[in-house]
């Protein structure tokens, strides 16, 4: 019998850990009677495939076994902004949800609101406060409709009956090891992202924390063909082709994130490039008719070996030249 006691305090020990792992806070102490809510999820990649499994929300103190879609509310009155994705099967990584001031919007059948600045899905009615919030419709686990961008004060309450059954929707996607370096880049911005050059989405992402699998919601485009692309430092530029039907389409595939890194060097010749040439012993001596100097940026792997070594640049440089940045 006593094996079994001690297997029996265990499992119990684990399981009031992973309702722990779940802290729900406002104003930074804990909210006690704050509730979990939460709805299916299925699947991790596809944000659509995530957030669109189910529309049934339930709402308790503690969370039940399964892979769910998770936030947290007191009452009517204060909401997370954040939804996180959560597998109860699994050990619960540490989860702070904050609470914020609650609105409450009046969707019709298959309504929900999503929040590009966190990446999150709502099926309502309450809803956060105060943040651009985008109305979609949902059929068959598939867009069929989209709002105008809405933003509501605490407390309010808005219903929303206006959605075009015509628009464009992809998402971004990032390599976690990618996301993870930009937490500590100098200055990161988040991409630009446009149809046909142009038009830009209802919802534009505006920071680069919160931006794994943020859908990006294009109304306004002709049927035909139509061209997403995705620009600006320090991305690297894509572009994706799709048409754009008499309905609401979603791409198969996200646009790719992936971060790129720049260099500037200056440099100063204290005489000018010739004669320090003529100073040299080694085969970079240029030869009596070369009038022109180049600069090379090398990538190489471990200790330089120039025969290992690539070129990410090169910049011609006038022998007369003493300065410059590269």
């Amino acid at each position: 019998m006593k094996p079994r006691a001690a297997v029996a305090i265990a499992l119990l020990l684990a399981a009031s850990s992973a309702r722990a792992a779940i802290r729900v806070t406002r104003n930074g102490e804990v909210a006690r009677d704050a509730e979990l809510c939460y709805y299916a999820a299925a699947g991790t990649e596809n944000p659509f495939v995530q957030q669109f499994a189910s529309s049934t929300v339930k709402c308790s103190a503690s969370l039940p076994a399964g892979l769910w879609n998770v936030y947290a509310r007191q009452g009517t009155r204060f909401i997370s902004p954040r939804v996180v994705l959560v597998d109860s099967h699994q050990p619960i990584p540490d989860i702070e949800l904050h609470l914020e001031p609650a609105a409450a919007i009046e969707l019709p059948t298959g309504g929900v609101v999503y929040l590009t600045d966190t990446v999150s899905l709502f099926p309502g009615p309450l809803v956060p406060a105060d943040r651009d919030l985008l109305p979609l419709r949902v059929e068959n686990k598939k867009i069929v409709g989209v709002g105008s961008i809405v933003r509501l004060g605490a407390g309010e309450n808005r219903r929303i009956d206006s959605f075009s059954r015509q628009a464009l929707v992809t998402w971004l996607s990032i390599a976690p090891a990618d996301l993870d370096s930009l937490r500590t880049a100098r200055k990161p911005r988040p991409p630009r992202v446009t149809a046909n050059g142009k038009i830009a989405p209802l919802n534009p992402v505006t920071g680069t924390i919160n931006i794994d699998k943020a859908l990006q919601v294009f109304r306004g485009l002709a049927p035909g063909d139509v061209t997403l692309e995705l620009s600006g430092a320090p991305w690297k530029h894509q572009q994706m082709r799709v048409a754009q039907e008499a309905r609401v389409v979603t791409t198969e595939q996200p646009l790719r994130l992936v971060p790129t890194s720049s260099i500037v060097v200056g440099w100063y010749a204290a005489s000018n490039l010739a004669d320090l040439a003529d100073r040299l012993v080694s085969d970079c001596k240029p030869s009596q008719e070369q009038s022109v100097f180049t600069a090379e940026l090398l990538k190489c792997p471990g200790v330089f070996d120039r025969e290992r070594c690539s070129t990410i640049s090169n910049a011609t440089i006038p022998d007369s030249q003493r300065s410059g940045i590269l």
